[in-house]
């Protein structure tokens, strides 16, 4: 019976904890942020061939 309750709360506890690092990265609490690396230089003429 013990154990059974034990275990019954660990998982609660493993599936909470996945859908809070879930939810964290996708709002970016965690990990790298989402960017988008943007080129700039002189506007220039050129030929395109």
């Amino acid at each position: 019976m013990k154990f059974n309750k034990l275990l019954r709360y660990l998982l609660i506890a493993a599936v909470l904890l996945i859908v809070v690092a879930i939810i964290g990265k996708k709002r970016g609490m965690f990990g790298k942020p989402e960017t988008i690396d943007v080129v700039v230089e002189k506007p220039a003429y050129r030929t395109l061939i």
